[in-house]
């Protein structure tokens, strides 16, 4: 069998491939991560690559935007070594800006973190006083009116040498276990590390456990999604053999190379971490702890669990202070999980009756006013986070973020940081739907109408297709498929906020607020939302984007008990409620996916946007 050696940039990693084998199974056989929504099927053209060097064979496809020296990684052979070039639309953001940090995180009003430091002097020893090291170190606490704590072996091996230095002796106590974790005989920070594990999308965030201050904050896409997009997918995949530690792992070295990236830009060592919390979906946390996800998919939609012990970083494999102690923010249900519960944690709801919408891959909603709260989950799918359409990405550098036709009919966008446009993240594809919409090129139900400017579609798998023309001659498109597949995942939005309210007996009109989460939140065009029908048309001013509140609730969760101990009552306060169950959910879905909605008195400010209606 003649293989090849293929060689990346810019990375520089070096993988070998052989004539019958395509570019994409050879690097995840590699274990080199490429994000894809369709498995290597062809269908999605996100693994699109660069030929610099070499000759291959490509099957056909239908992606329009990839000129001659592009090809997909899933459908390409290699007949001699390759050189290839890989699109960075996969790669990590990192923010350290403190005003960009502050202006979505505050610390809470009180720090109690789940490690904290203990200043004790131990006497030394002599003739009248000969007992052991550790003996005299519990003495010293107690006498101080702390509690007898426990040692972990790592922190033993520590104290002989440091109580031997003079003065006075630091010592890191894990609260909820009552154990020391480490010494040291000199000052030094010690860090705590927040995590939003999502479908598509991780985040984690960096923060002194002392002042509660953010150093940085990173985000990319979830590894795992090489194992299918949703989490039904990602399920199904762990039934097979060998699935359950491979996605197990692809999750911890997601939130490992995010920490690490982390560290290196604000010169932290991951041993210096002594804490974490961990925010995800049911699914995505069976998945990190290797735990059967099955029931979760099957009637009647029950998990093996919802709420965990603090377990240790180093039984789960996080790449920190082995000893650290990881808080699991507690779920709710099978699609309710500790995401939501971890976002709801950080809000305060001042009795006010207020509709919380989570616009990730789940599309989880919440309804109450803090003394109650009922909630359901509707999966949305990853189209807003850049899955499952070709010129999708997440909300980072070179994403369009912001959209518009001009009343001449000219394309005008910016993009995050000024970036060359690389695609459009959630809100930039808002935009782009809004905008079509409301220049008559696409109707209620997302088909390019014959008055289109046709020099702008084309054909793809015999669906038409809209030409976005961008920096460097490269052109995106929008499919006739893709458009369903974005209206699709707003009327599961809407249909259930509206099958939830009337569960209730509830009308939207009475809600006070509305809290919209998730991370591309903060670049979301209202009125663009609204005239798609992804949100409800009501007063501006009771709209609220509070970007990625699942991420926030963990770093509560890490500063302080007070939040530790919120999540988890909340956690048994949220009602679920099933929507597959509820009479009418296939009728408000069907309803809801058209242009903004079938029912047009929900959407009046949207009569008058779109030449469309």
């Amino acid at each position: 069998m003649t293989t090849h050696k293929i060689h990346l940039h810019p990375s520089g990693e070096t993988f070998a491939c052989a004539e019958s084998e395509n570019l994409l199974a050879a690097m995840l056989r590699a274990d080199i991560p490429f994000v894809t929504d369709c498995g290597g099927e062809g269908k999605c053209g996100k693994c699109a690559v660069q030929i610099l060097a070499g000759e291959y064979s490509c099957r056909p496809h239908h992606h329009g935007q990839l000129d001659q020296s592009w090809t997909l990684a899933c459908l390409t052979t290699p007949k001699t070594d390759l050189e290839i070039w890989i699109p960075e639309t996969g790669k990590v953001s990192i923010i350290t800006s403190a005003d960009e940090i502050a202006a979505e995180f505050a610390p809470p009003p009180e720090i109690t973190s789940m490690v904290r430091e203990i200043k004790t002097i131990v006497p030394e020893a002599n003739e009248a006083d000969n007992s052991a090291d550790l003996s005299r170190t519990i003495l010293a606490f107690n006498k101080s009116g702390t509690d007898s704590p426990g040692f972990t072996l790592q922190a033993l091996r520590k104290l002989p040498h440091t109580i031997r230095t003079g003065g006075e002796t630091l010592f890191w106590i894990d609260t909820a276990r009552n154990r020391i974790i480490d010494i040291d005989s000199a000052v030094s920070p010690r860090y705590g590390i927040a995590v939003d594990l999502g479908t598509t999308t991780v985040d984690v965030l960096l923060a002194d456990l002392e002042t509660g201050e953010i150093l940085a904050r990173a985000g990319g896409y979830n590894l795992q999604m090489t194992y299918g997009s949703d989490i039904i997918h990602r399920i199904i995949s762990a039934g097979k053999k060998g699935n359950a530690r491979r996605l197990k792992n692809l999750a911890l070295r997601t939130i490992n190379e995010l920490i690490q990236r982390i560290c290196d830009r604000v010169n932290v060592k991951r041993e210096e971490i002594f804490a974490a919390a961990i925010a995800g979906n049911t699914t995505m946390i069976h998945l990190l702890l290797e735990i059967d996800p099955a029931s979760i998919r099957l009637d009647p939609y029950v998990p093996a669990a919802v709420s965990f012990p603090i377990y240790l970083a180093g039984e789960i494999g996080l790449k920190i202070q082995k000893d650290a102690p990881v808080f699991i923010i507690p779920g709710v249900s099978s699609y309710v999980g500790g995401d939501i519960v971890s976002g709801l944690s950080s809000l305060d709801f001042n009795r006010k009756l207020t509709l919380y919408l989570d616009l990730g891959t789940n599309g989880e909603i919440v309804i109450g006013d803090g003394s109650w709260f009922a909630g359901c989950a509707c999966s949305c799918g990853p189209a807003f986070e850049g899955g499952g359409i070709a010129c999708g990405m997440r909300a980072m550098p070179g994403a369009v973020d912001k959209f518009w036709i001009t009343s001449e009919g000219e394309m005008r966008m910016d993009t995050i940081d000024d970036e060359p446009p690389a695609g459009f993240c959630g809100s930039g594809l808002i935009d782009l739907m809004a905008g079509l919409f409301k220049a008559g090129i696409i109707d209620s139900r997302g088909r390019f109408r014959e008055s289109a400017p046709q020099s702008k579609i084309v054909l793809q798998r015999r669906r038409k297709a809209f030409q976005i023309p961008v920096a460097s001659g490269k052109i995106l498109t929008l499919n006739e498929a893709e458009v369903d597949n974005l209206i699709r995942t707003k009327g599961a939005l809407m249909a259930g906020i509206r099958c939830l309210l009337k569960e209730l007996s509830l009308d939207i009109d009475k809600v006070e607020k509305i809290l919209v989460a998730g991370n591309f939140g903060k670049h979301l065009n209202m009125e663009n939302a609204i005239t798609i029908g992804l949100l409800p048309d009501l007063p501006r001013k009771r709209f609220e984007f509070i970007g990625n509140a699942s991420l926030k609730g963990a770093y509560f969760a890490i500063m302080s008990e007070e939040y530790r101990r919120k999540g988890e009552e909340l956690s048994r306060q949220v009602t679920n409620i099933e929507l597959s169950t509820l009479p009418g959910y296939n009728d408000e879905f069907i309803a809801a996916c058209f242009l903004p909605h079938t029912d047009l008195n929900l959407f009046p400010s949207a009569r008058s946007k779109s030449s469309s209606l």
